[in-house]
């Protein structure tokens, strides 16, 4: 394979800039499925394959991004550019079933769960006085395995004791709440907000701390309109295309 992306890109339009000429070639490949990984080699070592320098390699590769055929993740690395997740954001918000209807598979890692003091954002979204005890569950969401979001979910420590196990135990938020009675919730409120993340955002979601996060804060409440849980959730923004009104999500 090699020797033949060698032989294209000194046979590739006589006409422009090299740099020009390797960007067609890694664009052939990739069209091509090439990188069955996803992933493209190191700076290094395509400098070296193409016999160039990494300046020459870097503009290439910045095209490349420009447009759209790459995602160049610092310290990660350079991947072939994935679908974005569409997500939904509407009167039911569901994670599993957002995922579905991109036609990747969803599945959520528990990081942390603890029993806290709810300070005044927390409360007032809850309902509930300052200093009330909350639960904080933390979890990272993925799609087909890579991170999307990193989410902190807020409930009522009396009403939902013990839902932290449940959660582990499912491993779902919603079918944990079910054994609460909550057979069914919407979404109250969503505000949505771009900003730069935090190293802990950063190294739960694998992405630069460089790179922007969509932060949302939800309020859910139960049939009766009552507040059942705050979250905050902040997703890789270069991963993830938001519909807002969706009725299905």
């Amino acid at each position: 394979m090699e020797r033949k992306t060698n032989r294209r890109a000194r046979a590739s339009a006589e006409e422009g800039p090299l740099w020009k000429r390797i960007e067609e070639a890694l664009r052939a490949e990739i069209i091509e499925g090439a990188f069955t990984d996803n992933k493209l080699p190191p700076e290094g070592e395509l400098a070296q394959r193409f016999a160039v320098n990494r300046l020459t390699i870097r503009q290439a590769l910045a095209n490349l991004q420009a447009g759209g055929f790459i995602s160049i993740e610092p310290g990660r690395g350079t991947f072939v550019q994935r679908d974005l997740v569409t997500y939904g954001l509407g009167e039911r918000v569901r994670f599993s079933q957002n995922l579905a209807a991109s036609r990747m598979a969803a599945s959520r890692k528990f990081v942390h769960a603890d029993e806290i003091e709810a300070d005044p954002v927390v409360a007032q979204a809850l309902g509930l006085t300052q200093g009330a005890p909350v639960i904080l569950i933390s979890v990272i969401g993925e799609a087909d395995g890579v991170p999307i979001l990193y989410g902190l979910h807020y409930y009522n420590a009396i009403r939902f004791a013990g839902l932290a196990e449940i959660c582990r135990q499912m491993g779902s938020l919603s079918k944990a709440l079910a054994a609460f009675g909550v057979e069914d919730y919407t979404r109250g409120s969503t505000e949505l907000v771009a900003r730069m993340p935090t190293s802990e955002e950063a190294r739960y979601l694998g992405q630069s701390k460089l790179e922007p996060v969509v932060e949302t804060r939800a309020v859910d409440i139960d049939a009766s309109g009552a507040p059942i849980a705050y979250g905050v959730a902040c997703f890789a923004a270069a991963r993830v295309r938001f519909v807002v009104g969706s009725k299905t999500c």
